[in-house]
């Protein structure tokens, strides 16, 4: 796998937001198998995700699985 794009993650009260630069779908097929619904949130208005805080770690180690650059 390819790491590339950019992607932005913000913490914010109880969520963490997070704005990829291009998207990566296999990023977000496995932030849904590994995030309850009931803990995210696609902002289609925004073009970003929040999340529950208490997933900070999976997070994390997504966003760097994933993009090539990783801003906090």
């Amino acid at each position: 796998m390819c790491k590339k794009g950019t992607v932005s993650v913000e913490t914010i009260a109880d969520s963490i937001i997070i704005t990829a630069d291009p998207p990566n779908p296999d990023f977000t097929v496995e932030l849904k198998a590994l995030i309850p619904a009931n803990d995210r949130e696609w902002s289609k208005d925004d073009d970003c995700w929040y999340i529950s805080i208490k997933h900070k770690d999976t997070i994390n180690d997504l966003c760097n699985k994933y993009f090539s650059e990783v801003q906090i």
